[in-house]
Protein backbone atom coordinates (compact mmCIF):
# COMPACT_ATOMS: atom_id res chain seq x y z
CA UNK A 1 0.00 0.00 0.00
CA UNK A 2 1.41 3.36 -1.03
CA UNK A 3 1.70 5.85 1.77
CA UNK A 4 0.02 9.16 1.04
CA UNK A 5 2.15 12.11 1.98
CA UNK A 6 0.64 15.36 3.16
CA UNK A 7 2.19 18.81 2.99
CA UNK A 8 1.21 22.11 4.60
CA UNK A 9 -0.83 24.14 2.13
CA UNK A 10 -0.96 27.91 1.67
CA UNK A 11 2.79 28.01 2.30
CA UNK A 12 5.91 28.92 0.35
CA UNK A 13 8.28 26.20 -0.91
CA UNK A 14 11.69 26.57 -2.51
CA UNK A 15 11.47 25.67 -6.21
CA UNK A 16 14.87 26.64 -7.63
CA UNK A 17 17.76 29.05 -7.42
CA UNK A 18 17.00 32.22 -9.36
CA UNK A 19 19.91 31.66 -11.77
CA UNK A 20 18.46 28.27 -12.72
CA UNK A 21 15.26 29.78 -14.12
CA UNK A 22 15.77 31.14 -17.62
CA UNK A 23 13.60 31.81 -20.66
CA UNK A 24 13.13 28.09 -21.16
CA UNK A 25 10.88 25.41 -19.66
CA UNK A 26 12.14 23.71 -16.51
CA UNK A 27 10.29 20.81 -14.86
CA UNK A 28 10.16 20.52 -11.08
CA UNK A 29 8.31 18.27 -8.63
CA UNK A 30 7.24 20.12 -5.51
CA UNK A 31 5.16 18.49 -2.76
CA UNK A 32 4.35 15.61 -5.12
CA UNK A 33 2.99 18.05 -7.72
CA UNK A 34 4.55 18.46 -11.17
CA UNK A 35 5.29 22.09 -11.96
CA UNK A 36 6.87 23.78 -14.97
CA UNK A 37 8.86 26.96 -14.40
CA UNK A 38 10.16 29.62 -16.77
CA UNK A 39 11.13 33.27 -16.81
CA UNK A 40 9.16 35.79 -18.84
CA UNK A 41 10.92 38.36 -21.00
CA UNK A 42 10.27 41.01 -18.31
CA UNK A 43 12.14 38.90 -15.76
CA UNK A 44 9.10 37.60 -13.87
CA UNK A 45 8.99 33.90 -13.00
CA UNK A 46 6.01 31.72 -14.00
CA UNK A 47 5.00 28.44 -12.33
CA UNK A 48 2.29 26.35 -13.99
CA UNK A 49 0.84 22.90 -13.46
CA UNK A 50 2.96 20.65 -15.65
CA UNK A 51 0.08 18.89 -17.41
CA UNK A 52 -1.81 20.12 -20.47
CA UNK A 53 -5.54 20.63 -19.95
CA UNK A 54 -6.37 18.40 -22.94
CA UNK A 55 -4.34 15.18 -22.75
CA UNK A 56 -2.27 15.86 -19.63
CA UNK A 57 1.01 15.78 -21.58
CA UNK A 58 3.67 17.57 -19.51
CA UNK A 59 3.89 21.18 -20.68
CA UNK A 60 7.61 21.02 -19.93
CA UNK A 61 7.91 18.81 -23.04
CA UNK A 62 6.53 21.64 -25.18
CA UNK A 63 8.15 24.96 -26.05
CA UNK A 64 7.95 28.66 -25.37
CA UNK A 65 6.46 31.06 -27.88
CA UNK A 66 7.18 34.50 -26.54
CA UNK A 67 6.03 34.35 -22.92
CA UNK A 68 3.46 31.59 -23.52
CA UNK A 69 3.76 27.80 -23.39
CA UNK A 70 2.88 25.70 -26.44
CA UNK A 71 1.86 22.12 -25.64
CA UNK A 72 3.81 19.55 -27.66
CA UNK A 73 0.76 17.37 -28.32
CA UNK A 74 -2.04 19.39 -29.97
CA UNK A 75 -0.42 22.82 -29.86
CA UNK A 76 -2.65 24.42 -27.25
CA UNK A 77 -1.11 27.67 -25.99
CA UNK A 78 -1.25 28.75 -22.34
CA UNK A 79 -0.37 32.21 -21.05
CA UNK A 80 1.54 32.94 -17.86
CA UNK A 81 -1.71 32.99 -15.88
CA UNK A 82 -2.47 29.43 -16.99
CA UNK A 83 -5.32 30.37 -19.34
CA UNK A 84 -5.50 28.84 -22.81
CA UNK A 85 -5.02 31.63 -25.35
CA UNK A 86 -5.09 29.55 -28.54
CA UNK A 87 -6.64 26.27 -29.71
CA UNK A 88 -5.67 24.97 -33.16
CA UNK A 89 -8.60 24.78 -35.60
CA UNK A 90 -10.93 26.37 -33.04
CA UNK A 91 -12.66 29.72 -33.47
CA UNK A 92 -13.59 29.87 -29.83
CA UNK A 93 -11.71 28.71 -26.76
CA UNK A 94 -13.33 26.48 -24.18
CA UNK A 95 -13.58 28.68 -21.05
CA UNK A 96 -12.53 25.76 -18.86
CA UNK A 97 -9.26 25.32 -20.77
CA UNK A 98 -6.72 26.30 -18.15
CA UNK A 99 -3.98 24.89 -15.98
CA UNK A 100 -3.24 25.91 -12.43
CA UNK A 101 -0.85 28.81 -11.99
CA UNK A 102 1.13 29.06 -8.78
CA UNK A 103 2.29 32.33 -7.20
CA UNK A 104 6.04 32.88 -7.30
CA UNK A 105 8.28 35.16 -5.34
CA UNK A 106 12.01 35.58 -4.93
CA UNK A 107 13.87 36.74 -1.80
CA UNK A 108 13.89 40.42 -2.76
CA UNK A 109 10.25 40.36 -3.84
CA UNK A 110 9.10 38.87 -0.54
CA UNK A 111 11.03 41.47 1.43
CA UNK A 112 9.68 44.36 -0.65
CA UNK A 113 6.14 43.02 -0.27
CA UNK A 114 6.60 42.90 3.52
CA UNK A 115 7.85 46.49 3.51
CA UNK A 116 4.86 47.66 1.47
CA UNK A 117 2.36 45.95 3.80
CA UNK A 118 4.14 47.44 6.79
CA UNK A 119 3.91 50.95 5.34
CA UNK A 120 0.29 50.54 4.23
CA UNK A 121 -0.63 49.56 7.79
CA UNK A 122 0.54 52.98 8.93
CA UNK A 123 3.60 51.77 10.81
CA UNK A 124 6.85 53.78 10.57
CA UNK A 125 9.17 52.09 8.11
CA UNK A 126 12.19 52.78 10.33
CA UNK A 127 10.67 50.49 12.96
CA UNK A 128 10.71 47.48 10.64
CA UNK A 129 13.62 45.21 11.45
CA UNK A 130 14.95 42.84 8.80
CA UNK A 131 18.15 41.16 7.68
CA UNK A 132 19.20 40.05 4.23
CA UNK A 133 21.58 37.28 3.22
CA UNK A 134 22.06 38.40 -0.37
CA UNK A 135 19.33 38.27 -3.01
CA UNK A 136 19.06 36.99 -6.51
CA UNK A 137 17.26 39.90 -8.18
CA UNK A 138 14.52 39.87 -10.77
CA UNK A 139 16.73 38.78 -13.64
CA UNK A 140 19.31 36.06 -14.08
CA UNK A 141 22.82 37.43 -13.55
CA UNK A 142 24.96 38.06 -16.62
CA UNK A 143 28.22 39.88 -17.35
CA UNK A 144 28.04 43.62 -18.03
CA UNK A 145 30.28 46.63 -18.58
CA UNK A 146 30.69 49.70 -16.35
CA UNK A 147 31.81 52.97 -17.94
CA UNK A 148 33.28 55.86 -15.92
CA UNK A 149 33.88 58.84 -18.28
CA UNK A 150 35.63 60.97 -15.63
CA UNK A 151 38.31 58.32 -15.30
CA UNK A 152 38.24 57.23 -18.93
CA UNK A 153 37.65 53.70 -17.67
CA UNK A 154 35.59 50.74 -18.83
CA UNK A 155 35.38 47.81 -16.42
CA UNK A 156 33.99 44.38 -17.21
CA UNK A 157 31.91 42.82 -14.44
CA UNK A 158 31.88 39.03 -14.87
CA UNK A 159 29.02 36.75 -13.93
CA UNK A 160 30.52 35.66 -10.62
CA UNK A 161 31.68 39.08 -9.37
CA UNK A 162 29.87 42.10 -7.97
CA UNK A 163 30.21 45.55 -9.47
CA UNK A 164 31.76 46.73 -6.21
CA UNK A 165 34.41 44.00 -6.29
CA UNK A 166 35.16 44.71 -9.97
CA UNK A 167 35.69 48.43 -9.28
CA UNK A 168 37.95 47.72 -6.30
CA UNK A 169 39.91 45.16 -8.33
CA UNK A 170 41.05 47.88 -10.77
CA UNK A 171 42.09 50.24 -8.00
CA UNK A 172 39.01 52.42 -7.54
CA UNK A 173 38.63 53.15 -3.83
CA UNK A 174 35.06 52.51 -2.79
CA UNK A 175 33.13 53.20 0.39
CA UNK A 176 31.19 50.18 1.65
CA UNK A 177 30.11 48.38 4.77
CA UNK A 178 27.38 45.71 4.69
CA UNK A 179 28.01 44.48 1.12
CA UNK A 180 24.45 43.13 1.19
CA UNK A 181 22.49 46.09 -0.21
CA UNK A 182 21.37 47.37 3.18
CA UNK A 183 23.44 50.43 4.11
CA UNK A 184 23.71 52.31 0.79
CA UNK A 185 27.31 53.43 1.35
CA UNK A 186 28.52 51.92 -1.92
CA UNK A 187 25.83 53.60 -4.05
CA UNK A 188 26.95 55.48 -7.16
CA UNK A 189 25.03 57.92 -9.37
CA UNK A 190 23.84 56.54 -12.70
CA UNK A 191 24.62 58.77 -15.68
CA UNK A 192 23.22 56.49 -18.40
CA UNK A 193 22.44 52.88 -19.19
CA UNK A 194 21.56 50.99 -22.35
CA UNK A 195 20.39 47.96 -20.38
CA UNK A 196 18.05 47.22 -17.47
CA UNK A 197 19.23 48.01 -13.96
CA UNK A 198 18.36 45.10 -11.69
CA UNK A 199 18.14 46.80 -8.30
CA UNK A 200 18.83 44.08 -5.74
CA UNK A 201 19.18 46.24 -2.65
CA UNK A 202 16.78 46.92 0.21
CA UNK A 203 18.18 50.40 0.84
CA UNK A 204 16.38 52.41 -1.86
CA UNK A 205 12.60 52.76 -1.94
CA UNK A 206 10.51 51.54 -4.88
CA UNK A 207 10.24 55.14 -6.08
CA UNK A 208 14.01 55.66 -5.92
CA UNK A 209 14.63 52.42 -7.81
CA UNK A 210 12.13 53.45 -10.49
CA UNK A 211 13.94 56.80 -10.86
CA UNK A 212 17.14 54.89 -11.72
CA UNK A 213 19.37 57.68 -10.44
CA UNK A 214 21.62 55.54 -8.22
CA UNK A 215 22.45 51.89 -7.62
CA UNK A 216 24.07 49.92 -4.83
CA UNK A 217 27.19 48.50 -6.41
CA UNK A 218 27.54 45.65 -3.89
CA UNK A 219 24.46 43.77 -5.13
CA UNK A 220 22.78 45.44 -8.10
CA UNK A 221 23.58 44.48 -11.69
CA UNK A 222 22.74 45.38 -15.28
CA UNK A 223 21.00 43.11 -17.77
CA UNK A 224 21.25 43.39 -21.55
CA UNK A 225 23.72 46.25 -21.79
CA UNK A 226 26.15 48.51 -19.98
CA UNK A 227 25.95 51.26 -17.39
CA UNK A 228 27.70 54.63 -17.09
CA UNK A 229 28.33 55.91 -13.56
CA UNK A 230 30.23 58.66 -11.77
CA UNK A 231 32.74 58.21 -8.97
CA UNK A 232 33.41 61.85 -8.13
CA UNK A 233 33.93 61.14 -4.43
CA UNK A 234 36.15 58.11 -5.08
CA UNK A 235 39.84 58.01 -5.90
CA UNK A 236 41.31 55.95 -8.74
Amino acid sequence: MTETKSYPLNAWYAAAWSHEIKHELAARRICDKDVVLYRRSDGGVVALEDACWHRLLPLSLGRLKGDEVVCGYHGLVFNSAGRCSYMPAQKTINPSAAVRAYPTCGPIGMLEAAKRHWQHSGRPIDQLRFETFGNSGRFASEPFKVKIPRLGAEIDVPLNQTMLDALEAVGIEMISDCRRGECGLCALPILATDGIVDHRDVFFSDEEKAANSKLCTCVSRVVGGSITVDTADRVA
